[in-house]
């Protein structure tokens, strides 16, 4: 077997790992639970879960997705968070291979993961986690790029800006706000990330996304109201992703097949 396939096999069991720690954090944090002390339970039974119940993904296939003890249903997004980190960790490598930009992704897409769920349970965004992985990324980048950050910084700064804009601009036009503060510091770290000009495509595309969603949220059943408060935070999580790993392509594409000069 080729140890390519090897290293991305291994790489996506170590993102799956990383994802089974994500849902702690996204169910702790918010209740405000500590996060590293403390044993996962059954939270109907309450009985503690042993090392054979949180085995990522596995354990919850072969467990149909139940508690061992008491048979209650655990939710699907345990899994699929694991699932989708471990994903995302494997299409990190597979644009990077084992490299400093290949951490830098992983830390990226952490955050995101992290950042969404909790956005979407709460419709809130904790500056700390923010921070915590806006030092780790900006850590990550003068390593690499050493004094080539000028372009990343410029991203924040831009980041921020459209989305300050954005908030300011609705809070005197229309009274209300279009989104929290939180959503401008997440714009901020993702400019951060993927740098000037792909964050202006970013905030753009989000809405875009958010806008998808919620026809299919339509499709679906799911009926929102003209001024329902929406969490944007897994939206911008969307398209970061998307951005960060295809913009170059996707403005390649749409340079030679769409502007004739």
């Amino acid at each position: 077997m080729n140890y390519e396939i090897i290293i991305g096999i291994l790489v996506f069991l170590f993102g799956a790992v990383f994802g089974s720690f994500y849902n702690v954090v996204i169910y702790r944090l918010p209740a405000e639970m500590p996060i590293s002390k403390g044993r996962s339970m059954c939270f109907s039974c309450k009985h503690t879960l042993g090392v054979l119940d949180l085995v990522p993904l596995f354990s919850y296939i072969f467990l149909g997705g139940k508690c061992r003890y008491c048979k209650t249903k655990f939710s699907p997004r345990y899994f699929f968070v694991e699932l989708l980190t471990g994903l995302l960790f494997l299409l990190a490598y597979c644009k990077y291979s084992i490299s400093l930009d290949f951490l830098l992704m992983c830390i990226f897409f952490s955050m995101l993961v992290i950042v969404g769920f909790i956005d979407w349970d709460t419709f809130y965004i904790y500056d700390d986690v923010l921070k915590i992985f806006g030092i780790m990324l900006a850590v990550v980048l003068v390593i690499s790029k050493k004094t080539d950050v000028v372009n990343n910084i410029l991203g924040a700064l831009i980041g921020a800006a459209i989305y300050a804009a954005i908030y300011f601009l609705s809070k005197i036009v229309f009274k209300q706000e279009a989104f929290g503060q939180g959503d401008i510091y997440l714009n901020a770290v993702i400019g951060l990330v993927i740098g000037s000009p792909y964050i202006a495509i970013t905030s753009i595309f989000s809405f875009f996304v958010g806008l998808l969603f919620i026809i299919i949220f339509r499709i679906l059943g799911r009926k929102f109201e003209m001024r329902q408060e929406i969490p944007f935070g897994p939206y911008m999580c969307i398209s970061a992703v998307i951005i960060s790993t295809f913009g170059s392509d996707m403005v390649r594409f749409y340079v030679d097949n769409f502007l004739y000069f």
